[in-house]
């Protein structure tokens, strides 16, 4: 069977460590050998020991490394057939037929042109006698797999976000959220830098996660002749209002209407001569590439570089090259030249001044989320509120979730924004019964979006009876209500159903994950690098002395969602899931494992993670004490329970995204609802990676509701590919992993994004 390389191109990304990783072990797991090439094409084209065989050890302890631990580097050699005819001879001569190439446009443009060319360059190498006839036909055709490795997010195919982009803006948010902090003491206006090169993705976005007052990206540029006047006025307006601070993001390919460069010193000193504001200019650089991978840029990386090499072992020679994404938690496949070539195309608009296009070709629902940003980062509302307006109420239920505030003020100012009048019910649905409603104000939650909790109050009680909930409805003459919660707020939003006779709609928020009708809730993205950050931090300890066995475990009530989602992103050696279930057999096999991997590999340590039901007898206790017993002489333990520090402190970015379009789309809907009488019960969710909205009654359908949990989880499939890359591998987890493969690599539906 021909070998399988993995190397790393372009701009680095944190997550392309996660690629390799994935692809050596998956590789290794189905009997390939597994290559590295170091430096990218560069290395390609020198050979030698830039082209190395990796072991699975090699790959350990790299999953949560920022850059790329094989290299990237720029070769113009490559670009010449003198200098393909010299790569493709190093990949023959180690019979290395399969490639997986991560990086960004550029990249992925070079590797096509070699598939292309690659029955020219053996006839080309077989004429000079560098590689036999023999060698010839047993390489006469290459596979090429593509994964997007780009902090800008800047490519146009079926996926998502690309691997690096949610690292890079948690280095962005957590600068502006530190600039912001500071500039609020002084009272000064920040303007800051965010790369990005032709895609304003990164400024957008840390736009919406900041409620940051003005954003330049090269899709949209300022509508007015005179910007200039346009960001005083806003600027001028936010300070007249009380804002102690205001915050401009430049993205670096910004650019007016006209096509004129706008660059960050210009806009500072815009803002000094004119309004004579204490204005600072950051630009914050590489520090966006840097630092340790996001935990959902390891899940992604991983997902990605496994789903590449099952991709490339179901190739068939002529097959046009692929890139692979991730909708949700599957796979979809996008044909490479297209898919560059869409990605160009978005440049080209933007060169010719054709903006409307530019966002059309942008794709990922790129025009909607720009109109969002706009929509509640105003100044103030469009349309002036009135006593004729409509009235809407938002309320919490359940445990705080972080990204429930930045829900709150997108629904907020969405709604004012259309001319309606929105209370606060304090306390949940008992603060609406009892009449205890706050009437929002534009400015008021104007930097709930960097806020962990809940700044209104959330409680965990439902009604019982609904008829003080119907009566404060009258009093106020609500046309709708909006839910953010988890479980608790989706059984009291069916019940409502013949109960209350105005529209409802649920905005899922739970760390736990486990609101059927979407997969994703806000909150779980914030918990998951929460766990993370403990699994790192337990790894680094346990590698510094005698072999030990950490044993964590998160929250997650009977939802097996966090411990497995945080355990494939952090590189655990186990996970425990009451999907899955325990049996007292099953951790004494992990036990003998773990002893043979302790003399065979000497591995230092080894992680644990178990949602905290996933079983009632065997408890955290007895699996210590289990743990203990049967491992004396070989290794010691280390229990660790999270408890609340699962919910995280600050919402990371893609929760505050998230909550952002959750909400805007949610209010769009439930406005639309209210002129139209309609009064159904509804939840919004993520389904296969785009926004969705059903009815509570059909997502009902699909609960536990003893355990309160979905029926079906798409997330479930992880578990199985976190057992191989864990080496399970040799324990017949492949039949079990095979089919989830096959029907995964089989479907090519068309796009969505994650946010």
């Amino acid at each position: 069977m021909s070998a399988i390389a993995v190397f790393t191109s372009g701009g680095d990304a944190p997550g392309m460590n996660a690629v390799v990783r994935a692809v050596v072990r998956l590789a290794i797991h189905h009997g390939r050998e597994a290559f590295v090439i170091y430096e990218g094409y560069q290395g390609m084209v020198d050979g030698g020991d830039m082209i190395k065989q990796f072991t699975w050890k090699d790959t350990s302890l790299i999953i949560h490394q920022g850059g790329t631990v094989i290299g990237s580097a720029r070769c113009m050699e490559f670009r010449e057939r003198s200098g393909r005819l010299k790569a493709c001879k190093n990949l023959v001569d180690r019979n290395i037929t399969n490639l997986v190439c991560c990086g960004g446009d550029g990249s992925l443009t070079g590797a096509n042109m070699f598939k292309l060319e690659w029955s020219s360059l053996l006839e080309e190498l077989n004429q000079a006698g560098d590689i036999t006839e023999e060698q010839m036909k047993a390489c006469w055709f290459l596979n090429i797999v593509g994964c997007v490795g780009s902090i800008d997010n800047d490519m146009v195919y079926k996926g998502g976000v690309t691997i690096g982009t949610d690292t890079a803006l948690n280095r962005i948010i957590d600068a502006i959220d530190a600039v912001q902090s500071t500039a609020s003491s002084h009272q000064r206006t920040c303007v800051l830098e965010i790369m990005g090169r032709n895609c304003g993705y990164l400024a957008w976005a840390a736009g919406v996660a900041t409620g940051a007052d003005f954003i330049f990206i090269p899709e949209s540029p300022p509508k007015e002749d005179d910007w200039e006047s346009a960001l005083c006025d806003h600027l001028n307006f936010r300070r007249r209002a009380g804002a102690r601070l205001c915050t401009v993001l430049v993205a670096e390919g910004a650019i007016d209407k006209f096509g004129n460069a706008i660059k960050t010193d210009y806009v500072r000193q815009v803002i000094v001569d004119r309004l004579k504001h204490d204005t600072r200019a950051t630009i914050l650089g590489h520090v966006q590439r840097g630092g340790h991978a996001s935990a959902y840029d390891r899940l992604l990386g991983t997902m990605i570089g496994a789903m590449c090499v099952e991709k490339l072992r179901r190739t068939e020679p002529g097959d046009a090259a692929c890139i692979v994404g991730l909708r949700g938690f599957r796979p979809v496949y996008s044909k490479l030249e297209e898919a560059v070539s869409d990605t160009q195309a978005v440049a080209e608009f933007t060169k010719n001044l054709d903006f409307k296009g530019a966002i059309g070709a942008r794709g990922k629902g790129f025009k909607k989320h720009v109109g969002f940003l706009k929509a509640i980062n105003r100044d103030k509302p469009k349309v002036s509120t009135d006593h004729n307006s409509k009235a809407f109420v938002i309320l919490c239920c359940g445990a705080p979730a972080s990204g429930m505030n930045a829900a709150i003020r997108a629904t907020v100012h969405y709604c004012m924004n259309e001319g309606c009048v929105v209370y606060a019910a304090h306390g949940g649905f008992s603060g609406l019964a009892q009449g205890h409603l706050e009437k929002m104000e534009w400015i008021r939650d104007q930097s709930w979006q960097a806020l962990g909790g809940c700044s209104i109050q959330t409680d965990r009680k439902i009604p019982v009876s609904y008829e003080q909930v119907n009566e404060t409805i009258q009093k106020y003459n609500l046309r709708g209500i909006f839910v953010v919660g988890g479980f608790d707020a989706l059984v009291a939003v069916n019940h409502m159903e013949n109960c209350v006779a105005i529209p409802v709609i649920l905005i899922p928020a739970t760390i736990s994950n486990n609101v059927p009708g979407s997969e994703y809730s806000l909150g779980c993205d914030t918990a998951v690098n929460a766990v993370v950050d403990a699994i790192d931090t337990c790894k680094i300890s346990a590698d510094s002395a005698a072999s030990r066995v950490f044993i964590i475990e998160t929250q997650g009530n009977f939802c097996g969602y966090l411990a497995l989602t945080a355990g494939f992103a952090g590189g655990a050696d186990i996970v425990y899931t009451d999907e899955e279930g325990i049996t007292l057999e099953q951790m004494l096999l992990d036990i003998a494992r773990i002893k043979c991997q302790i003399v065979a590999d000497q591995k230092r340590h080894f992680v644990v993670v178990r949602n905290e039901n996933c079983n009632l007898r065997y408890d955290m206790n007895f699996m210590k004490t289990l743990y203990e017993e049967e491992g004396k002489d070989c290794f010691s333990v280390r229990v660790i329970q999270l408890g609340h520090l699962c919910q995280g402190m600050y919402p990371s970015p893609f929760d505050r995204v998230r909550a952002t379009n959750f909400a805007c789309t949610a209010a769009k809907h439930l406005i639309n609802c209210a002129d139209n009488k309609v009064n159904d019960k509804l939840v919004i969710g993520q389904v296969a990676g785009r926004l969705a909205i059903q009815k509570v009654s059909d997502a009902v359908k699909d609960a536990n509701m003893n355990k309160r949990t979905p029926m079906t989880n798409s997330w479930i499939s992880m578990l199985p590919l976190q057992k191989m890359l864990a080496k399970y591998g040799h324990q017949g987890v492949a039949p079990e992993f095979q089919s989830i493969m096959d029907a995964m690599c089989d479907d090519d539906d068309s796009s969505c994004s994650k946010l």
